[in-house]
């Protein structure tokens, strides 16, 4: 660490975690510093008259130095694997300086007139490949710029969002993977778009991905340095004196497992095409949408509309494709933020098939009352080796109540349904044959309704209505003195069932005796009763006599 002791600059070196430190004083105050190693460091300051560039080799005991410019240096990098030999500085007069012999001289890169205010500055991650740096300037609306070292360089302004015009642009990083991060210097206001950090993604295949990243963000803070180390980003919050920290679980690409790569005779075949190829991938970690691509050449510059798009989860079913054709397929993460494409994969389809297409022979299409345990009938085809079944009671089959696919496919050209359907349902089903170079075109959808349950012929069961029948009879007898008297008869309930006949072709007939006549034998029982009273009585009376 650098800073300021009560007797001047100091660098505090610390080799057990920040257990301990070692103090050692430096001649002029350090704006900036750069870690080469265990015991050398590069340290940016002005000495009153230009920007100065402090080197050491033995951990701050002592320092070399060079000029880089005129102005105070604003940031100091140094390329990764260079081992300290090239360096690049930004001061605060919009000059970008360049050293490729460790710091003994350096020379101001031309196309920097365009820059003004602090510049930050940052190699490509791959530096010793491409000659690629980048420049970030604080003044507001200049943004970020990207260029090749050369002896012509021509600075190119990277494309951010309508939104980041007016922002302060600083603390310039690109990560060990490519990513580039940068924030806005201003302090954190969500609603004004201001003080927010930058994440760049680069590809070969198009523009880069500007996005940002806000989470973990607290209104009002200020962001004064930044460096990576892996897929982290440490931070340093200037307005709350806190060190932040940021762990990108995306910047790494998803890893293809199936189809393998180079995988051949992928899918089922059909008559020219192929079916029920899948893709997956392995979870991305912190990704929630992944975009994913299929195309029959590995630039993927032309693709079919289906054979693109977006996904949250890690496996999906390709649409139909060409039989016996090489395709190429890639996924990337695209929510919250994006990730590099993967690694290209390339499958095979599987041969084409000459299987016929059966045609469905019962349950005829339409037919009514058909049993519960329905036998399905079909053509046979010559030459295939077992067939497959879908049954459902929609035609699209998402959700079918009878599969005989894969494992449980069919030997034979029928097959009788094990477990019983639902009464007066309609059903769908649809059949197609297999051989060893694949399936033939699913057969057309037939349908069938099943069968009323019994007893209820059309509508639903309902129990079956209870009539009481009350006959209120009284008979009165006058004979003399003497006076009988029948109280009302009440006749039980009777129960009437209505039945149904399990179909058209055996109708169940009931037979049962009208309810009159029970009325009429009641009134005959009656009557012979009041009758053999009245002969009663008449005996009596005629003995009495």
């Amino acid at each position: 660490m650098a800073g300021e002791g009560s007797d001047g600059s100091r660098v505090w070196r610390s080799a057990d975690g920040g257990k301990s430190y070692v103090t050692r004083n430096c001649p002029l105050q350090i704006d900036c510093l750069e870690i080469i190693g265990d015991d050398e460091l590069l340290a940016g300051a002005f000495d009153g008259r230009c920007g100065v560039i402090l080197r050491s080799q033995n951990a701050g005991r002592s320092y070399t130095y060079s000029i880089a410019g005129e102005a105070p240096i604003y940031s100091l990098a140094v390329a990764p694997g260079s081992a300290g030999w090239n360096i690049l500085t930004g001061d605060f007069a919009g000059g970008v300086y360049y050293s490729e012999n460790a710091g003994v001289n350096f020379c101001r890169l031309s196309g920097t007139d365009k820059l003004s205010g602090a510049i930050s500055v940052s190699f490509d991650n791959a530096f010793s490949e491409n000659n690629r740096i980048f420049a970030a300037s604080d003044f507001p609306g200049e943004g970020i710029y990207s260029a090749k070292v050369s002896s012509e360089i021509d600075w190119k302004r990277l494309e951010l969002e309508d939104e980041q015009v007016q922002s302060r642009m600083g603390c310039l990083v690109v990560a060990e993977n490519g990513l580039v991060y940068a924030a806005d210097l201003q302090p954190l206001k969500l609603e004004a778009d201001r003080g927010k950090v930058m994440r760049i993604l680069r590809t070969t295949q198009g523009p880069a991905a500007v996005e940002i990243i806000t989470k973990g963000l607290d209104e009002g803070c200020s962001l004064g340095k930044m460096i990576s180390a892996g897929n982290t980003l440490w931070a340093i919050d200037i307005n709350n004196n806190r060190l932040l920290h940021y762990t990108d679980t995306l910047a790494s690409p998803p890893e293809l497992v199936f189809p393998l790569d180079g995988a051949k005779d992928v899918g089922i075949a059909g008559n020219g095409y192929v079916s029920n190829i899948r893709l997956e991938w392995e979870v991305l970690p912190g990704a929630a949408e992944y975009h994913w691509q299929v195309s029959d050449n590995s630039s993927f510059s032309k693709i079919q509309e289906d054979l693109e798009g977006f996904s949250d989860h890690t496996e999906l079913l390709l649409p139909k494709l060409d039989a016996e054709t090489s395709y190429y397929w890639r996924i990337r993460a695209v929510k919250p933020v994006s990730s590099v494409w993967s690694e290209t994969g390339r499958f095979k389809t599987a041969l084409p098939t000459s299987v016929v297409t059966p045609r469905l022979e019962k349950p005829l299409p339409g037919e009514r009352d058909v049993v519960t345990r329905p036998l399905f009938q079909w053509e046979k085809i010559e030459g295939a080796d077992y067939y497959e079944l879908v049954v459902g009671t929609n035609p699209d089959f998402k959700e079918p109540v009878l599969t005989c696919i894969g494992l449980e496919a069919l030997r034979a050209n029928a097959c009788q349904a094990t477990d019983e359907l639902e009464y007066a349902t309609v059903y769908f089903w649809k059949v197609r044959a297999v051989d060893a170079g694949g399936a033939s075109d699913w057969s057309g959808v037939g349908s069938f309704r099943t069968a009323d349950p019994p007893g209820q012929p059309g509508v639903p069961a309902t129990e079956s209505p209870v009539t009481t029948i009350t006959l209120p009879i009284t008979t009165v007898i006058n004979i003399g003195d003497i006076t009988v008297v029948v109280p009302p008869l009440e006749i039980p309930g009777q129960t009437i069932v209505v039945t149904q006949s399990p179909g058209p072709s055996y109708p169940q007939i009931t037979t049962r005796m009208p309810q009159y006549v029970y009325v009429i034998i009641v009134l005959l029982g009656m009557a012979l009763f009041v009758l053999l009273i009245l002969l009663t009585v008449i005996t009596v009376r005629s003995r009495q006599g």
